[in-house]
């Protein structure tokens, strides 16, 4: 007969966490049940006094950061509209607190969560390949490349967010092989990475693919600087930046967007209103974004204090408007940039907190030589320049459940004996 004290939390704890990643990755929609799941285990966990409450001031600071999203309610113009935003950033709140429960005399082994998300990335990348054939050849019976990039090849989260999943399963992998994780061979690494590159290019987002060159970039700089002489490694590192330029130069979507966002930069450089006021919707994406920074700067030195949570669609589409750009105005975009995003909703005091919190956030992963940790939020802070990433379940969910997990849980900085003398 089924005894419920022969349950181990962390057999429990472990799988509910990989279920919740891979519904994630393939059914976000249902990754609500995989969190429900995450709940239930911490609450049978303390239930068995196998866990205790601990709260820090990592989790302090994210759960922070939903409160202040939660005072910003007081001055919104539609207080439905508040309230519907503070639904979707539940995961500040959740992640922090289901992370704040520590083990007592157990470890908490990632390997399962790992393969469960790195799975479900591949399982994604295929559902994506056939959506990509069934658009070129099932349905419209034409061939082109065009039909596998973008949101073709990306149709379940958008590209930049499936770059963003690729990019760290190849950072997690790396983890994994390094600690030792059953199945993470170093030859399914390499092909891993190869794969992984190879679907980043064809998701044609052009800051997953910088920040990826980044990373490989500075993984073969110290990997070579350990092994080789000064001599050999400088001649390596100018060998690596010119494959580095000239691949950028050969790739042809990539040297058009480069190109590309040079000149508008440029004509911008030269008179920004004029620069507003002359561009005429519909028009690329580069210009699209300095439009949009450029307004929402605007508006930040209009309402130093936020215009308060739910409010920014309708303030940024009223100052567009003044700028001379209403048909653009009708979309009712975010700014593009989270930054800017949260300085808007927020004010000054909101974008400088979460700012602090990515600084924060980085100088734990260096003292901890958590280098998982370290990337995963110079990719967020890089990215964030670019879209407003934490506006969209896809972002919100990802960056804080990994966050949460490597920045708070002691065990998965460097081993949970290490961890508790730390506390100590």
């Amino acid at each position: 007969m089924f005894k419920v004290n022969s349950l181990s939390f962390v057999n429990l704890f472990q799988n509910s966490l990989s279920i919740f990643l891979l519904l994630f990755c393939i059914s976000p929609k249902f990754s609500s049940f995989g969190i429900i799941l995450i709940c239930f285990s911490v609450f049978f966990g303390y239930y068995k006094k196998e866990i205790f409450f601990k709260f820090n001031f990592p989790s302090l600071l994210i759960l922070l950061l939903y409160v202040i999203y939660a005072i910003g309610c007081i001055w919104s113009s539609d207080s439905s509209i508040a309230f519907g935003y503070l639904e979707k950033k539940l995961s500040f709140l959740v992640f922090p607190l289901i992370f704040s429960f520590k083990t007592k005399n157990q470890e908490i082994n990632l390997r399962n969560p790992i393969l469960s998300f790195i799975t479900g990335v591949f399982l994604l990348s295929l559902l994506g390949i056939w959506n990509s054939l069934s658009a070129c050849f099932l349905i419209t019976e034409t061939s082109s490349f065009l039909c596998f990039s973008g949101t073709t090849l990306s149709h379940i989260h958008h590209p930049t967010y499936f770059s963003i999943f690729h990019y760290f399963s190849i950072i997690l992998f790396w983890y994994a092989n390094k600690n030792n994780f059953k199945g993470f061979t170093k030859r399914r690494l390499l092909i891993w990475i190869i794969f992984s590159c190879l679907f980043q290019f064809c998701l044609m987002s052009l800051s997953g693919v910088l920040f990826l060159n980044f990373t490989i970039l500075v993984f073969l700089i110290y990997f070579f600087y350990k092994k080789v002489t000064s001599i050999k490694f400088i001649v390596l590192l100018l060998f690596l930046t010119l494959i580095s330029f000239f691949s950028y130069k050969k790739i042809p979507y990539l040297k058009d967007e480069v190109q590309f966002s040079i000149q508008e930069v440029n004509q911008y450089c030269k008179s920004p209103s004029n620069y507003i006021y002359e561009k005429k919707y519909p028009f690329e994406g580069n210009s699209a974004r300095l439009i949009l920074w450029t307004s929402s700067f605007q508006v930040m030195l209009d309402h130093p204090f936020g215009v308060g949570t739910g409010n920014l669609d309708e303030v940024l589409s009223m100052k567009l408007k003044d700028n001379g750009q209403e048909d653009f105005s009708k979309l009712l975009l975010n700014p593009h940039n989270q930054y800017l995003q949260i300085g808007i909703e927020l004010g000054f005091f909101g974008m400088m907190f979460f700012i602090f919190i990515l600084f924060y956030s980085i100088f734990i992963s260096l003292k901890s030589s958590n280098k998982v940790l370290l990337f995963l939020v110079l990719n967020l802070s890089f990215n964030s320049f670019f879209e407003s990433i934490l506006q969209r379940q896809s972002g919100i969910v990802f960056f804080v459940f990994w966050i949460c997990l490597f920045l708070v849980y002691p065990f998965s900085l460097n081993s949970y004996k290490e961890g508790i003398s730390k506390e100590k």
